[in-house]
Formats: structure tokens, sequence, C-alpha cells
């Protein structure tokens, strides 16, 4: 993942993603670099090392879940297997990663855990932009930066797949370009694929103008679909544009083969190659990276035809080890091999055939590479005679070489007359064949113009190609210089650790400032290097364009003009359209987005007033059940009072015990009215009893027992009140008449009671009652 996205990426941005802070063994997470269907990676720091290092999750969206703020779960028990069976091949995949150290334009593995349910891998942080950025940007790549990136990314595959691995997914997208333009290749998808075959849950993990025909269908995959989707990668980096899919080019093929593009630059073996890779049917095309490599250097001829067509070689048959005495010097070889038929067989010959034969392949030793050149002329394009003639040279050499290469069996013992007839058969073939040597001689001369300058096409070629083998092999020693180097800093880093952590800290800091100072001081050389190359590179172009423009005639230029003016009338009235369209569309996608958002609004907020309502309904349920709960419990204990049958004196002892209790009833009256009551309920709060204002019998006996002090005392003055006026009444004399009126007697109720009074003022009735209550008054 490119480093440059870690500074817009922000922790709270998407939703299911581990906090900033999270630590996975001895790895940091910091923010989050990217999110897709089959996990999430993470820009982290390794805390023993001190280095940026990406981290990527396993979770695959459509089989699992995150719970908890970081536990990993499946989504359900028959998603469960799945699971587990891609979290295995997603560590299994960080295994064979890991041990690609050191290759080529691969993401580098440091290491791999479980943690969370899940699994992760430590990858190597890429930094740059990616391949598609930088096509949408600058349209497509130079020459030497797209050679460049070839080259290395070949390396990188052929190691993948050495390891019995695919990418699966090579395009623009996940191929990134450093400052010096080496290209690092990311986001592997072998264990996504295995996953996709095995559970219809996953989804396609190809995008399909840069997806083999084999990956939309069930055939089988290999080197090849990675060559197909690398090559649909370099076309777009050549032309600016993606390629036709393949499936698109099996229904009606529009491809614009490199090959016949005018295209500068570019060596033709690259283009035709290119154009190889990109062929529909997987068999047509090469299928190891190494068959690649010899086609895209020219050292693998391929059909003429219209369309482009890998004529793959064919692999030489191993011959039987058979004895010989002697065996027959072998001819100097040829530029380019020359594969003897495969169902050729082996004549029987005598010693003196035999040695005729050798004789004339050593003599047409050099006319091997002559013919086989004829032969490559004349399917670039010569006369007929001439490509018959190389055709029989070629032959002959074939057979001549085919005599070399398998020496005969030794004859058995045959009569003189039968070795004389044998041996004048073999002059006279060798004198045919000699004739025939000389008859491709004289043709040669012909052709020696056309020779001479595929020659010099071929030299040039081979010049090219060995400074491009220098400068691979330059850049991998550099590569494995700095791999080397790196190596070395961590041992040494782990050494000074142990040794002394604030000496390591330090010297790694000087190191790391060191390095970017060198690879800065580096990069900016090159980057001038190049500058100078490209400002070249464009005055000679602008020069010849130059001269092209002056050497047009008026009459071309007016009739240019015309042309012009009526291409731009059209391409106006094209963008018009297209303008007119575009719009037409725009409105449409920002209507139908409005009327998405208004029904969404309309089902949200149709959604909240029926949650309200259910709230609302739920909640007077409950209150109108807790209601009539406590209106039943506050019944059933009137009726246990009522059923206690209290005197008027059991009900002033009550508030007597209550008020000594610390319920203070506001006086002694026997009545249960509203204040009395609520003394009761905070008794029997305080006591975790049902708070009904009501008492039963056993509440009754229990208040009693608590206040049974305040009672006593109770019924002891109301002993000594009766006594006293007793007494009273027995030493008072009989009342005589007085003119006075008598005072006035305490006022019965109508209901043929007594009214009293407390020391506050407050009257109270006493229905059937002839005196007040100890400590009232009758009123007045």
């Amino acid at each position: 993942m490119a480093a440059e996205t870690k500074a817009d990426a922000k922790p709270n941005e998407m939703r299911g993603t581990l906090p900033a802070g999270t630590r996975l063994r001895n790895y940091e997470l910091l923010s989050v670099l990217g999110h897709g269907g089959f996990g999430i990676t993470y820009y982290a720091k390794d805390t023993t090392l001190g280095r940026e290092v990406a981290v990527k999750e396993y979770l695959p969206t459509t089989l699992a879940l995150r719970e908890n703020g970081s536990t990993v779960v499946p989504r359900s028990t028959q998603l469960a297997e799945d699971f587990i069976w891609g979290r295995e091949r997603f560590l299994e995949e960080a295994r064979i990663l890991a041990t690609l150290e050191g290759a080529p334009a691969v993401v580098r593995v440091y290491d791999f855990l479980e943690a969370n349910g899940t699994a992760y891998m430590i990858m190597g942080l890429a930094r740059g932009d990616t391949l598609e950025q930088r096509l949408k940007r600058d349209g497509k790549l130079p020459p030497a930066i797209t050679q460049r990136m070839l080259d290395r990314l070949l390396d990188g595959l052929e190691a993948v797949h050495k390891t019995g691995f695919l990418h699966r997914d090579v395009k623009p997208a996940n191929v990134i370009l450093d400052a010096n333009n080496n290209p690092t290749l990311i986001d592997f998808g072998a264990s996504r694929s295995s996953m996709a075959d095995r559970t219809a849950a996953m989804t396609a993990i190809f995008t399909p103008r840069y997806a083999a025909a084999e990956q939309l269908t069930s055939d089988k995959q290999g080197p090849w679909t990675d060559i197909y989707s690398l090559s649909a990668t370099l076309y777009h980096a050549i032309t600016g544009k993606a390629p036709p899919s393949s499936l698109e080019r099996a229904l009606n093929d529009a491809y614009q083969p490199l090959a016949k593009l005018s295209l500068e630059g570019y060596p033709p073996a690259v283009l035709k190659g290119i154009d190889i890779g990109l062929t529909v049917r997987a068999k047509d095309r090469p299928q190891s990276i190494a068959e690649w490599r010899d086609i895209l250097s020219g050292t693998v001829v391929e059909q003429a035809s219209d369309e482009t067509v890998f004529e793959r070689p064919k692999p030489r048959p191993k011959p039987k080890p058979v004895p010989a005495p002697a065996p027959a010097p072998a001819p100097a070889p040829a530029p380019a091999p020359v594969l003897p038929p495969t169902n050729r067989q082996r004549p029987a010959v005598t010693g003196a055939a035999a040695s005729a034969a050798a004789s004339t392949a050593a003599r047409l030793k050099s006319a091997s590479a002559r013919s086989f050149a004829s032969a490559s002329a004349a399917f670039a394009g010569m006369n007929r005679i001439a490509l018959y003639g190389g055709a029989v040279a070629a032959i002959l050499v074939g057979v001549a070489g085919g005599y070399v290469i398998f020496p005969p069996r030794p004859a058995p013992p045959v009569s003189a007359e039968e070795q004389k007839a044998a041996e004048v058969a073999a002059r006279q073939k060798a004198e045919e064949e000699a004739r025939l040597q000389a008859e491709a001689a004289a043709k040669q001369q012909a052709e020696a113009e056309a020779r001479q300058k595929a020659e010099a096409e071929a030299a040039a070629r081979q010049k090219a190609e060995a400074e491009a083998a220098r400068q691979r092999a330059e850049a991998e020693a550099r590569q494995k210089a700095a791999d080397a180097e790196a190596a070395r800093q961590q041992a040494e880093a782990e050494a000074r650790q142990k040794a002394d952590a604030d000496a390591r800290a330090k010297a790694d800091a000087e190191a790391k400032q060191r390095a970017e100072a060198e690879a800065k001081a580096k990069a900016d050389a090159e980057a001038r290097q190049r500058a100078e190359a490209d400002a070249r590179r464009r005055a000679d172009a602008d020069a010849k364009a130059k001269a092209e423009a002056e050497a047009k005639t008026k009459a071309e230029a007016e009739a240019q003009a015309k042309a012009d003016a009526e291409t731009r009338r059209k391409a106006e009235a094209e963008a018009k359209a297209k303008a007119d369209a575009e719009a037409k569309a725009k409105a449409d996608a920002e209507a139908k987005a409005k009327a998405e958002s208004d029904a969404k609004a309309r089902a949200e907020a149709e959604a909240k007033r029926k949650a309200d309502a259910d709230a609302k309904a739920k909640a007077d349920a409950e209150a109108k059940q807790k209601a009539d709960a406590e209106a039943a419990a506050q019944k059933a204990a009137e009726a246990a009072e009522i059923a206690l049958k209290l005197s008027q004196l059991d009900r002033q002892r009550i508030q007597v015990a209550l008020t000594s209790l610390g319920f203070d009833t506001n006086g002694f009256d026997g009545v249960f009215g509203p204040r009395s009551r609520e003394m009761i309920s905070g008794w029997q709060k305080a006591r975790n009893q049902p708070t009904t204002g009501f008492l039963t019998a056993a509440q009754q006996q229990a208040l009693f027992s608590e206040a049974a002090p305040a009672l006593a005392k109770y019924d002891d003055d109301l002993k000594k009140a009766e006594a006293a006026a007793k007494a009273r009444a027995a030493t008072m004399p009989s009342p005589s008449p007085s003119p006075y009126p008598a005072p006035p007697q305490p006022r019965a109720s109508s209901s043929g009671g007594i009214s009293c009074q407390d020391s506050s003022g407050r009257r109270m009735d006493f229905p059937g009652a002839v005196s007040c209550p100890w400590g009232l008054t009758p009123t007045r």
C-alpha cells in the first residue's frame, strides 16, 4: 500500500476498524491505509525495530464481522467453516510470501500472527504512487520507465510462480512506482481466489479489463493468467488506455496490436511479446515467464499472419544412449536453434556412409546459419524462390545435424560388395548435397543485402538487450546490497538493543539520517539525469516536427486547414452532444439520488414514529400494570386492616408507637387521616415491606413490639389519669344550684359523637364517643 495515503487516512473514517493505538504484539496501529471486502490494511509501527510497516487484517465482510470493538467472529455458524478455512489460506499465503525476501518488485512480508479471532500479515511499507495514479496524471509512461517496470515485474512474478503461487490481480492499482520508478507488486489475491472457488459468498477478485478469459470461467489458471494481466497493464502504460476485456474480444475482437501502432522507443520484439501475452486463448499464450522472456527478447520466431499467434518451440527429444566406437564431431551452433523432425527414423548405414555424412555436415556447418537466416528473411516477405531455397538448405542442415547428434549403432558385418555399394551410394548422396549446397550459396548471394540489414538490426537489438541486462543486473545488485545492508543494520540493532537501548536508538537514528541523505542525493542525481534526457528527447522531437512542418506545401496547408475546420466542427458538435448527454445523466442521477434520500428520510421518520409509539404504549402498559398492582395490594391491605376491627384505643396506641419510632403522626386522636397513613407507609418502607399505608396483623404486632417502652409509658399515663379523675370525682361536693349558667359541655356531633381538638386547634369528630381521647380537649 502506498505510504502517502497514510497522511489522509483517519481512524474514524470507516466503521469496523481497529482504533489508533491498538497493539498487536510489538506492532502499534496508527491509521487506516485501505479497506476492502477481504480485509483492512493499517499503517503501523514496529515498536521493537522502530520501522514503519503495513499490517493487513483478514476480515472478509461477507463471512465475518467485528464485535466488542476488536474481536472478529463469523456472521453465522453456517459461515464459520468457510471463515476458518479462508484464514488458513491467508496464513499460508503469508508464509509463502515471507520466503520471497529479496525477490524484486514483490512486497516484502516480515511477519504474520493470529489475534482477535483472525490473522494479520506484516508487510513492508511501499512508498510512491500507484501506476493507476501515475497514468491518470501523465497519460502514459516513457519507454525507458516501461521497460524498467517490465524487467523487474518479470523477475518478481517468476519468483512467485516458482513457489506455486499466482498473483491473480495484476493491474495498475496494484503496482506502486517509487521515486526511482522501481515497481512493487502488492495485494496478492491467491487466498481470495481460493475462497472464491470454495464459497459463493466471496465475490470476484479480478478487474475485467485486466483479467484473462480463464478467470471468467472455470478453466485452469496458471502463470499464463498473470502474463495476460501484466500484458494488459503494460498495454495501458504504453498507449494510455486499457485494452478491451477478454470477454469483449471473445465476442467481437476490436483489439489494436501494439506491433501495428507507430510507437517510438520500443523494440519490436517487446511490442510483439505484449500482443502475444494478450492472446485470448490461454493455450496460445506463453506458459511461463521464462518462455515469455524469450519472445520479448526476440529469440523466438512467431508465425507470420494477420493474427498474432505464438508458435511455442517444441522440446528437443532426448536421444537414447547407444554405443559408438568414435563419436562424430558436432557442427558449429547456428544463430538460432533448428529443431530436428520428431518423427525422424535413423537409417542404418555403414561406417563409411557415416564418415561421409559427418564430412558433409562439416562442409555445411557455415551454410546452416545462412540457410536459417534465409528462411527468416523469407518469412519477413522475400520472394517464393528464396523461401524454397532456404527451406531446402535448412532441411539439409537438419539431416546432417541428425547424423552428428544421433550417431548410428554399430553395423553388423557386411560383405565387400555391400560395403562398396554403400560407399557409392554415400558418395552420390554427398555429391547431390554438394550440388544443392552450391545452389543455396548462389541464392544466398542475392539475399546478402537483406541479410546484412537483418544482421545489423539483430546486432542493434542484441546491444539493446545487453544494455537492458546490464541495467537489470545493476538494479538487482543494488537491491541485494540494500537488502544485505538492511539485514546487517537489523542484526546490529538487535545486538545494540540487548547491550544498551539508548545507544542503539541513537545509532539507528544516525544511520537512518545518513541513509535518507544518501537516498535523497542519489534520487536527486537520477532525477536530474532523467530530466536532462527528457529535455534532449523533447528538443530532438521538436526539431524533427518543425522540419516536417516546413516541408509541407501551401496547397497541403490549405487542405489541412479545411479538414481541420471540418474536424473541429464535428468535434464541437460531438462535444456538445456528449455534454448534453452527461448533463442529462447527471440531472437524472441527482433526481434519483434526491428521491432515494427523501424516501429514506420518510422511512426513517415513519420508523421513528412507530418506535416512539411502541415505546409510549409499552411505558403506559407498564405504568398501568404497576398502578393496578399497587391498587390491588393496597386494597388487600385495607381489607386486612378492617378485619382487625381496631378500637379507638388501638388506633391511639398505633399513633403513639409510630411517633416514638420517629414517624410523627401530629397527635394521638385515634383517627387515621392522611398524616397517619403517610407515617404508616414510611414505617413500612423503612422495614422493606409493601408501602400500602394499611397495617396487617403481623405488622401491628411488629410495630407494638418495636415501640413497647413508649406504649408501656402511654398505658401507665392513661391509668394514672383515670385514677386521678376518679379521685377528683369522689372528693368533689355535690353541685348546688347557682345563678350562673353552667360551663359549656363538649358539643356532640350530629351523629351522636363528640368533637375534640388538639393543641394546634385542629378539630376532630368522634362518632358514638362521649368524651375526648387523652391529649385532646372538647371543642367549645
